[in-house]
């Protein structure tokens, strides 16, 4: 009598697959049995990350050109193009987004994120129908570009208006040639026809560069600004990356003045305390703003007037009284007694009837301890002891959260 082994239900094995985010045992389990196959190539497939162009090629003459490349790729969620830091890529690596939208549209039916990673325009302009290929990916809702450069303003613009389902958009350090004369469209919003993108959620860092970045910034905005997302946008994060305070203090002036047209209906806003007062927030938000998070980048030398930024920004609000959640990270050598001067004025943030709605406020101090402390450093417990002692009052309301994370390397900010 044969005696059968034991056999998982395929329903069981499959739900623990799905738990697997290793792309080689996923691979490996690929290869266990015919039934492990289908759900571990779909997980294998839901998100690729292709960093140079050998796995590129490989993806076009092993999938796309197969006998059948749809069963593959329709399982992709989630594709990543280009490596997230610029230094791992060589000139033959240099992976063109025009190239991919060609290949593959029509073929990922699926994806919903892409993120696009230190690409550039070089060689020739992109042929029109590199647009209409755009909207051949009708399921595409987030798109992310970092550090890529584009023929021009217009080639963004295009390709963008181009996906109808594009709702959440993430723009870091994209940049294309600067006309000597601005053109007239670019101030009229480059009314081509209607255009249909209305984004949700709008994420901004052009700060290494103003003078470059900034005109770039503008132009973009300025052409959104005609489209629906004034009205549609509920999230905006206004970022930066590793530049210095005086950069971004620049990057925000110049960006400040648009940024009133696009703030009306949002309910979700993170941003830098360096754009306290650069741009007039007072007027344009309404009473939909739920959740504000500010990002404080702080030194020893002014404390007390960098600490005075973050009631400054809350009270500015028209409708402060509307905020439910207060978000607040701190950045800087906290382990300096000096840090602390001032810190006194949020020991009152939560009285009286100003933010009465608020349900949660979280503080959180992000620290670098050194590994040779100056003569005037704390030690980590006399920080905190420190810190307790000037907020006693704000830290008895039952809806404050207060956190130490030893994760943020200041030393870029100090003088």
């Amino acid at each position: 009598m044969e005696v059968l082994s034991p056999r998982l239900p395929p329903e069981l094995t499959d739900k623990v697959i799905a738990h697997v985010g290793d792309p080689g045992t996923l691979f490996s389990c690929c290869l266990v049995c015919t039934d492990w196959l289908p759900a571990s190539r779909h997980h294998l497939f839901g998100h690729i990350r292709i960093e140079n162009r050998r796995t590129y090629d490989l993806l076009v003459s092993r999938v796309l050109h197969s006998d059948q490349p749809l069963p593959r790729l329709s399982s992709v969620f989630e594709l990543t193009l280009g490596p997230f830091e610029p230094f791992l890529k060589s000139m033959e690596d240099d992976l063109k987004i025009g190239l991919f939208v060609q290949e593959f549209a029509g073929y990922l039916p699926r994806l919903t994120r892409l993120t696009v990673n230190n690409t550039t325009g070089r060689g020739s302009p992109p042929h029109p129908s590199a647009f209409a290929a755009f909207s051949r990916f009708p399921s595409l809702r987030e798109l992310t570009l970092r550090s890529c450069h584009f023929h021009s303003s217009s080639a963004l613009r295009r390709a963008l208006a181009a996906l109808p389902s594009l709702i959440t958009l993430d723009l870091c350090e994209v940049t294309w040639p600067q006309p000597r004369v601005q053109p007239p469209f670019l101030l009229q919003g480059d009314h081509r026809g209607p255009i249909r993108m209305a984004l949700s959620s709008l994420r901004l860092a052009w700060e290494l560069c103003p003078k470059l970045h900034g005109r770039c910034a503008q132009h973009f905005l300025t052409w959104l600004s005609a489209t629906p997302t004034p009205s549609s946008l509920r999230e905006l994060v206004l970022n930066r990356s590793g530049s210095s305070p005086a950069i971004a203090h620049g990057y925000m002036h110049v960006l400040g003045p648009a940024l009133p047209r696009f703030v009306r209906f949002v309910s979700t806003l993170r941003m830098y305390a360096l754009v306290s007062g650069n741009i007039g927030l007072q007027r344009p938000i309404r009473a939909v703003l739920k959740r504000i998070s500010i990002i404080l980048v702080i030194e020893s030398y002014r404390a007390s007037d960098e600490w005075a930024r973050l009631p400054a920004i809350l009270h500015a609000l028209p409708v402060p009284a509307q905020l439910e959640s207060i978000v607040i990270d701190v950045f800087g050598p906290l382990l300096d007694h000096r840090i602390h001067e001032g810190m006194d004025v949020l020991d009152s943030l939560l009285e009286g009837d100003t933010f009465k709605e608020v349900k949660s406020l979280i503080l959180t101090l992000h620290y670098k301890d050194p590994r040779n402390p100056p003569p005037e450093a704390s030690s980590l417990e006399e920080a905190k002891a420190t810190v307790r002692g000037k907020l006693p009052r704000l830290l008895l309301h039952p809806v404050v959260k207060l956190d130490f994370t030893a994760s943020y390397d200041y030393s870029e900010f100090a003088t």
